[in-house]
């Protein structure tokens, strides 16, 4: 199976498990099926978010540690959103995400606004939208194709047709081609 993503970049997923997913705050469980890839995104928030002045309530939150950089274990597709929420919203204030009650716990959603940047929260990571745009910039600038002027040589050229008339791509996403053999060896 292949997961598209931003960008149109795309990941081949080989793998797959049934799990059981519960929250840490109260007995809610739920079983479901994922796909199981190295990365989903990179650690998140991509810097320390200070919390200090935000004044939150005493709750559970489904993720105490929201605010701080550390990897992101688990995606949940857009299916589980508006299955998880249930009554209750608090607002910090104008400037602050809001926080939404869900089965998993208390979770953060929102913008931070930031004498530096502005940090986007959803669901229970948070990304800091500076570094995001950095991030694609520098995407870009790797995706890039770097045209050459470079003239082939007849074999190059042999090997270039060789390859374009004899490839195909397993099941595994490999390529797999026939070995050429050379018409004439030299001794």
């Amino acid at each position: 199976m292949s997961i598209s993503g931003i960008g149109s970049s795309s990941t081949k997923v080989h793998h797959r498990v049934n799990l059981e997913l519960c929250s840490r705050c109260n007995s809610y469980t739920t079983r479901l099926e994922a796909a199981v890839i190295k990365h989903i995104i990179s650690p998140q928030p991509s810097q320390l978010i200070n919390i200090d002045h935000w004044n939150l309530p005493n709750i559970a939150l489904a993720d105490p540690g929201f605010n701080r950089n550390d990897n992101i274990d688990i995606q949940l597709g857009a299916e589980f959103h508006h299955q998880l929420l249930v009554k209750g919203q608090i607002k910090l204030n104008k400037d602050l995400p809001i926080l939404p009650n869900t089965l998993l716990g208390w979770i953060v959603s929102g913008k931070v606004r930031g004498s530096q940047s502005t940090t986007t929260t959803c669901g229970m990571c948070v990304e800091n939208e500076t570094s995001l745009e950095e991030d694609i910039a520098q995407l870009w600038e790797l995706e890039k194709v770097k045209a050459t002027d470079k003239t082939l040589s007849v074999p190059e050229k042999h090997c270039e047709n060789h390859f374009a008339k004899s490839y195909t791509i397993d099941e595994n996403g490999r390529f797999v081609l026939r070995i050429p053999f050379n018409d004439n060896p030299r001794p």
